[in-house]
């Protein structure tokens, strides 16, 4: 494939990892289709930036609280960019027109903004972004199109739980902004029968003194910094403790019930669309989220087999995790 691909995308510990992660996603899928000439351009902390420098893709880390623009145009005429990626949210029509060079197609994903009209193609996946009056040529929404990694393929063989409960996961993110890991903990202390719990946080936790102070002489839990596949790791637990926004779907493609918990306002849209699909239930929202609330939800879900053994045979179902292959294709049309 003959593309020069420039991907902007920003994350941090107050921002999150999603879209991070989300692109070098991407970026492994387009590798493998033939893509040589990759880069990354955007913002990010030093946490964040750290980890995305040790992938093997080009990277230019751009200062947080820094100039865009400029650095990115030059950096798309370097690279002799003919496909900007945008995975930044909302845009506007300012940024839009500066980054658009001569010959250069712009691919944008989540946007809801006033500048997503001068994109050539818009990815919505997630269901807090869609828009549903917008229909057209390149403009492509649902979850047909949710951009998982390959570890996530459909071939891989998912076991259908509910009947044994014998480890739990807890999963909040690459940033866990507000903490919402400790009210997990926390809410599962306080049941009086609970399985190994087991608990990962991402490269731009910053809560790390509290969850030790927290969980201090208390054996049930295991603490993991970051995993070397989350699909693996998903397929070895009966139950997920997990954020609104993308976890929560690469845990339906692995038949993984789910107990979601919202931090922010458009992760209550995505869980309740999920568990309007049966295939998670929503447990609180917050800034932090309640303990106790989370405690009663996940008193109830533990003790309720067949909710849980419905959410897992429903999962892969409502996710096939074929979106990246469709995207691939999709971008290999625009390079052409």
């Amino acid at each position: 494939m003959g593309a020069r691909i420039v991907i902007r995308v920003d994350g941090s510990h107050q921002v999150g990892m999603g879209h991070v992660y989300r692109m070098v996603n991407l970026a492994e899928i387009l590798t493998e289709a033939g893509v040589e000439s990759l880069t990354f351009c955007g913002r990010a902390d030093e946490q964040v930036g750290t980890w995305l420098q040790k992938s093997k893709f080009k990277v230019e880390i751009l200062p947080y609280d820094g100039e865009v623009i400029a650095p990115l145009t030059a950096c798309l005429h370097a690279r002799g960019a003919n496909l900007l990626i945008n995975d930044i949210l909302d845009t506007d029509v300012e940024y839009m027109a500066a980054v658009r060079p001569v010959d250069c197609a712009i691919v944008n994903f989540d946007d809801r903004g006033p500048g997503r009209h001068l994109a050539d193609c818009r990815i919505n996946a997630l269901p807090s972004k869609i828009l549903p009056q917008e229909q057209g040529n390149h403009i492509y929404q649902g979850l047909d199109y949710l951009l998982l990694g390959g570890e996530f393929s459909p071939t891989t063989t998912s076991r259908i739980r509910g009947e044994s409960l014998t480890s739990l996961l807890v999963t909040l993110g690459g940033s866990d902004t507000y903490g919402n890991t400790l009210a997990v903990v926390a809410a599962l202390q306080s049941l009086e029968s609970l399985p190994p719990a087991h608990i990962i946080t991402g490269p731009a936790f910053r809560h790390h003194d509290e969850l030790h102070t927290l969980l201090a002489g208390d054996k049930r839990f295991a603490v993991h910094a970051s995993v070397p596949s989350m699909a693996e790791c998903m397929q070895q637990h009966d139950l997920a403790i997990v954020g609104g926004g993308i976890m929560l779907f690469e845990a339906a493609t692995c038949a993984l019930p789910t107990l979601s918990i919202a931090s922010e306002d458009f992760e209550r849209l995505n869980i309740q669309w999920a568990e309007d699909k049966g295939i998670t239930r929503f447990a609180a929202g917050g800034q932090p989220a309640s303990a106790d609330v989370i405690g009663a939800a996940a008193r109830s879900l533990l003790e309720n087999v067949e909710e849980r053994r419905v959410m897992s045979e429903l999962g892969p179902q409502v996710v096939d995790g074929r979106g990246g292959q469709r995207i691939a294709q999709i971008i290999k049309g625009l390079c052409n």
